[in-house]
Order: structure tokens, then C-alpha cells, then sequence
């Protein structure tokens, strides 16, 4: 937030469809939201319109299909993101999202039998 910038990860950049969201619509809402939460406010700053810096992350590590591992891949990304790891596959990306599947699917279980015990 302090920056004003969004890095885009693109995991499939060879699909040609898809296309970039309309980022002065985004900056218009994002002036919204912020006006509506009291950010501005709540920061002790004055009211400033956003100019968010797009920045597109040219290494990201490509999907092989074209349907079916989107969400695994944006989960990838986030888990690396928000742990702090640089977005990193050092494994072929189709057996990534399969481990990766494989590990969501054990958290899920014993989170659902701790429940069920409880």
C-alpha cells in the first residue's frame, strides 16, 4: 500500500485471450475503497488520488495445460508470496501442482477428521 504497486504473475502468458484489466477502473476503485475505509484518515494523511506502478514479472514459471491448474498455480504463487520465498519451481510445473494438490489435500483431511474428533 505505501507504494502503490501491483505486480502482475502471469502463469500462462502463451494464451493470447487473456487480457489485462482496465487499471484506470482499478485506480478509480481502489480511490473508492480507500475514501470508504477511512484509510486516509486512520493513516493521518491527506486524500490522495492512487497512481498504482504495474509492474508485469516476466520469470514466472509457465503452466503446461490450458485448463486445470490455474487456482493450484495462483496458490503456489501465494504460499511463496506471503512466506517470503522468491516464486521458485524448480520442479516441472505439472508435477508441482501435483505435489502441491497432494499436500492440500492431507491439510484438508486432518483438518477435517481434528474436527470431526472434536
Amino acid at each position: 500500500m505505501d507504494t502503490f504497486s501491483l505486480n502482475l504473475y502471469k502463469n500462462f502468458q502463451s494464451f493470447g485471450a487473456v487480457k489485462l484489466i482496465d487499471f484506470v477502473r482499478f485506480e478509480e476503485l481502489i480511490d473508492h475503497i480507500l475514501l470508504d475505509i477511512g484509510y486516509w484518515n486512520h493513516m493521518d494523511l491527506p486524500v490522495q488520488k492512487a497512481s498504482i506502478t504495474v509492474t508485469d514479472v516476466m520469470d514466472v514459471p509457465q503452466q503446461e495445460e490450458m485448463f486445470g491448474e490455474c487456482g493450484v498455480f495462483m496458490l503456489i504463487y501465494m504460499k511463496q508470496l506471503v512466506s517470503g520465498q522468491p516464486i521458485d519451481i524448480s520442479t516441472k510445473p505439472v508435477i508441482a501442482a501435483t505435489q502441491f494438490r497432494s499436500r492440500m489435500s492431507i491439510i484438508y483431511y486432518e483438518s477435517s477428521r481434528k474436527a470431526i474428533l472434536n
